[in-house]
């Protein structure tokens, strides 16, 4: 079997973006369906390969144009989404109706319409999980509800959650794919529903479906809207950034390019049935430690002393503390493991963000 024909769903912001220019230069015919008209990365399509893409403006609830191309694709890169984490969307009405709306959408034109659809690829995320795995040595593994209370009778503030059951301190342990989906930010669960909405449709259709389970992706062509390009903009004006916590608060940074090499690298694989991937580095990393390396790098690109993160100890009710995954199944299935390092990535990351801000040598 061959997808000579793809369909890319949100296709013009960063995954999207590189994953266009790399499927084009396969000889893939690609469309992209966006409510964007350009990429937000457009340096990253071969020229000789920008007559293989079409980008088609529009929104996933418009049913005859979703249909029409739909019909036309052999595989779907299911990349739309509206983004936000705990406490950060101020409408949820509108973000589920966008998130889900659009979902149901595409549920009704496979089940209702004569197409050729094999494949879904569906970008979800591991915010699903919510606090993930911890070890606890009297209980073994745990899963600690999220934090929207602390306990502030202590002298210092302990800002890891306590075990569940014994109250004993706990440690982050792997997240694995078969771990309860416990997110319930308004983001979260509006992946899980969708995760779950496709699932339904592709055992009934028949169409096979890879679940990809990202990490915080970031790199060239990042939204300016994500709150770690913040952390850019903080650096470029030589301001230190305010981590709250006490900033040992981790996320799973993975870099874009390792990201598009997972999905052609599952695309390739053509599994059967139902497949459930974190995609990720499998290499946690505290916010202090990445918002150091940000400025350190920018410091370095611009030949200027970094102003390095300072924490205000303020509690973010709802955040994830951490939620350390495992990569090993996306391993097994690709033989592929990320290949960018932090500091290498971050660094790939501040010569785009600078350029993009048209500064160069000492301004």
């Amino acid at each position: 079997m061959t997808f000579d024909s793809v369909l890319i769903t949100g296709g013009t912001g960063l995954i999207g973006s590189h994953l266009s220019g790399k499927l084009a230069s396969r000889g893939h015919s690609v469309k992209v369906l966006s409510r964007n008209s350009r990429f937000s990365v457009p340096e990253v399509i071969d020229k000789s390969a920008e007559s293989q893409i079409e980008i088609i403006a529009g929104e996933l609830d418009n049913r005859q144009l979703l249909e029409e191309l739909v019909n036309q694709s052999d595989i779907i890169f299911y990349k739309a989404a509206s983004v936000g984490s705990a406490g950060a969307v101020e409408n949820a009405k509108d973000f589920v109706e966008n998130n889900l709306g659009a979902t149901a959408n595409l549920v009704d034109v496979l089940r209702a319409s004569k197409h050729k659809v094999k494949n879904i690829i569906l970008g979800s995320s591991i915010s699903v999980y919510g606090e993930g795995v911890y070890n606890c040595s009297k209980c073994g593994l745990v899963r600690p509800p999220l934090r929207y209370k602390l306990d502030t009778s202590k002298s210092k503030i302990d800002w890891d959650p306590p075990c569940p059951k014994c109250g004993a301190s706990i440690v982050p342990a792997d997240t694995i794919e078969d771990s309860e989906r416990l997110g319930e930010s308004t983001y979260a669960v509006t992946k899980r529903a969708q995760e779950d909405l496709l699932i339904g449709t592709c055992k009934l259709l028949g169409i096979d479906l890879s679940i990809f389970r990202y990490g915080t992706v970031i790199g060239a062509g990042q939204s300016w809207h994500n709150p770690f390009t913040r952390f850019l903009e903080l650096a470029l004006s030589g301001e230190a950034p305010v981590l709250h916590e006490d900033g040992k608060q981790s996320r799973d940074f993975m870099f874009v390019d390792d990201v598009v090499k997972a999905n052609l690298a599952i695309m390739d694989k053509q599994l059967s049935g139902i497949n459930i991937f974190n995609v990720s580095s499998g290499d946690s990393t505290s916010l202090m430690d990445f918002a150091t390396t940000i400025a350190t790098e920018m410091g370095a690109a611009l030949n200027k002393e970094p102003a390095l993160p300072t924490i205000d100890g303020r509690f973010t009710p709802g955040d994830v503390r951490h939620c350390h995954t495992d990569c090993g199944k996306i391993a097994e299935a690709t033989g592929l493991t990320p290949q960018r390092n932090l500091k290498e990535g971050v660094s790939h990351l501040v010569e785009w963000f600078v350029r993009k801000k048209r500064v160069a040598g000492n301004a």
